[in-house]
C-alpha cells in the first residue's frame, strides 16, 4: 500500500462542501457548499478563491464545459446556472421545471451537450451554450443523484433512489439497459476511461464495478465503513477513488482492485472526490467544510513510468476570508 498521508487544506467554506469540479486546465478547482456559495480556487499561484453566492440553498453539483470556457452551478432552488469562466459572469439560467432541485449534472465530452437529474427521477438534456432545450428522459422513479458520460459521449448512465441504473443512448435519448442494484440507493457512477467499465456505488457501503459491454457485475469492493459518495477514475484509468461517509478516501488499483491507499484527515463524511486533469492530484470535499488536495501515488499520474513510487505532499493550510 503506498504511503500517502500529507495533504493541502483549503478552508473557507461556512457549510458542509458538497461538490467540485477541476476545469479542463487544471488550473482552478472550483467547490460549492450547502448554502449555495463556490469558491474558485488557483491551483498555480494559490491566491485565495473568488466566491459567488450562486443558489439559494445547497449547490450539490459543479461541471466545466470541455473547452473550459462555462462553468455550470446546479442546486437545490432548481436552477442550473451557466458562468462565463473565468471572469464569473453569469450568462443563463436553466430550468426544467419550477423549484425543482436538481442534484446532479455530466457534461458530454468534445459534444454541447448537459445532462441534469431532478428530484422527480428526470434527466434532462440542453446546450449549455445556447441554452437550448434538446429532450427530457423519463425513467427513475426517485431523485437522480448521479450523471456520468461515456468517454466517447454516446451514452449516459443515471443512478437514482429507486435503486436502478440506467444506461441511456444520447442519440436519439433512450434506455439502453437498465441495471438493477440489489434495493440500495445509488448515489455515483464512473466511467474508466477506456468506457469498457461502469463504476457504481451507494448506500449499501459496496463499490460495484459493471462490464459496459455485457452488463455484467465483474467486481465488488466491500471495505468501506459507511455508504459510498462519490467515484472517480484516474486519467489514465489505472486507480478508482472513492469517498465514504467513513470519513476516508480510498485508492484502488483497477488492475487488480486492489488497496493502494488510504486517505484520512476529513473528520466528517466526505461527499465527492475528482482527480486534476494530469492525474497528479485529487480532491476530496466533505461535511467537516474542508477541501483537501492529495498528491496521489504515481501510478494514478498521466506521465507515470513506476507503479512502486511514493509520493507525498507537505501539508499547509489556505485560509479564505
Amino acid at each position: 500500500m503506498f504511503d500517502v498521508c500529507e495533504h493541502r487544506v483549503l478552508t473557507g467554506h461556512g457549510l458542509p462542501v458538497l461538490g467540485l469540479a477541476f476545469s479542463p486546465s487544471g488550473e482552478h478547482l472550483v467547490t460549492g457548499d450547502a448554502f449555495g456559495v463556490f469558491h474558485v480556487w488557483d491551483t498555480v499561484h494559490q491566491d485565495l478563491p473568488n466566491t459567488r453566492h450562486a443558489h439559494d440553498g445547497p449547490l450539490r453539483s459543479l461541471a466545466f464545459t470541455a473547452d473550459g470556457k462555462y462553468l455550470l452551478t446546479a442546486g437545490r432552488d432548481g436552477a442550473i446556472k451557466v458562468w462565463s469562466f473565468p471572469d464569473l459572469t453569469v450568462r443563463s439560467v436553466l430550468r426544467a421545471n419550477e423549484n425543482v432541485a436538481v442534484w446532479s449534472l455530466a457534461v458530454a465530452p468534445d459534444r454541447k451537450l448537459l445532462a441534469a437529474g431532478d428530484h422527480n427521477g428526470n434527466v434532462h438534456f440542453w446546450n449549455p451554450v445556447t441554452g437550448e432545450r434538446h429532450v427530457t428522459l423519463a425513467g427513475h422513479t426517485q431523485p437522480v443523484h448521479a450523471l456520468a458520460f461515456s468517454p466517447d459521449g454516446s451514452m449516459l448512465a443515471s443512478g437514482s433512489e429507486d435503486w436502478n441504473i440506467i444506461l441511456w443512448d444520447v442519440d436519439p435519448g433512450s434506455a439502453r439497459a437498465l441495471l438493477s442494484n440489489d434495493l440500495n440507493w445509488v448515489y455515483a457512477v464512473a466511467f474508466s476511461p477506456d468506457g469498457r467499465l461502469l463504476a457504481s456505488a451507494g448506500d449499501d457501503m459496496t463499490i460495484t464495478l459493471w462490464d459496459v459491454s455485457t452488463r455484467r457485475v465483474v467486481h465488488q469492493i466491500h471495505e468501506h465503513y459507511g455508504l459510498v459518495r462519490g467515484l472517480a477514475f484516474s486519467p489514465n484509468g489505472r486507480t478508482l477513488a472513492s469517498c465514504s461517509q467513513d470519513w476516508t478516501v480510498r485508492l484502488w488499483d483497477t488492475a487488480n482492485w486492489h488497496e493502494l491507499a488510504v486517505l484520512r484527515g476529513h473528520t466528517e463524511t466526505v461527499w465527492n472526490v475528482a482527480f486534476a486533469p494530469s492525474g497528479d492530484v485529487l480532491a476530496s470535499v466533505g461535511e467537516d467544510r474542508t477541501v483537501r488536495l492529495w498528491q496521489v501515488p504515481a501510478l494514478a499520474r498521466s506521465d507515470s513510468q513506476s507503479e512502486n513510487e511514493s509520493v507525498v505532499l507537505s501539508a499547509y493550510e489556505l485560509v479564505a476570508e
